[in-house]
């Protein structure tokens, strides 16, 4: 009978040593420790990146149709799909069409990405959310047109860098300013 008992307290031991082995630190007294750090979106062929929370869902998609043609971008929160920021690529001609819910007197400049943007405030018809914030950007031939509100939002848009330059692009392709692209 001894050795059976022997035996129990040999499993009772291994088995308490592998529950505390799993065991995990506990969770920090303060929540802000515990949220993960920030995600990232790069995107190469359009020639950016920008940092958003892990907290919110990354939706893209990919637009070629009719006369539109780019990416949209949202970053919501999960389960109730508010967007936090939306971003969208144009074609310049596009620009006249972005202003068109623009709440008078609202427009401002703002640095994105080391370029100068225009800024304003909307107000979608259909929205009851109220007045949102539009940041169109315009680089090498592309409008980028940030739209949402909040806190948050400013900061995504701070994060927001072009990976190239204009310099850098025209290097690139083997053009140099001042200098005619070679016929093909």
């Amino acid at each position: 009978m001894k050795r059976m008992s022997f035996n129990r307290v040999l499993c009772v031991a291994a088995l308490a040593a592998g529950i505390l082995s799993a065991c995990k630190a506990p969770e920090p007294r303060d929540p802000r420790q515990s949220i993960p750090e920030d995600g990232e979106y790069y995107n190469e062929t359009l020639g950016f990146s920008l940092r958003y929370p892990n907290l919110l869902n990354l939706k893209v998609e990919d637009r070629d149709v009719a006369d539109v043609e780019g990416i949209i971008l949202k970053l919501q929160y999960p389960g109730n799909d508010f967007t936090v920021l939306e971003l969208i690529t144009r074609n310049p001609d596009w620009k006249d069409r972005l202003r068109k819910h623009l709440v008078t007197d609202s427009e401002f400049k703002e640095d994105v990405g080391g370029v100068e943007a225009e800024g304003f405030d909307l107000k979608l018809p259909e929205e009851e959310e109220g007045i949102r914030k539009r940041v169109v950007v315009e680089h090498l031939d592309r409008l980028y047109v940030f739209t949402g509100k909040g806190e948050t939002f400013d900061e995504i848009l701070r994060s927001f860098a072009f990976i190239e330059t204009k310099k850098e692009a025209t290097r690139r392709t083997g053009e140099f300013p001042g200098k005619k692209p070679s016929p093909k």
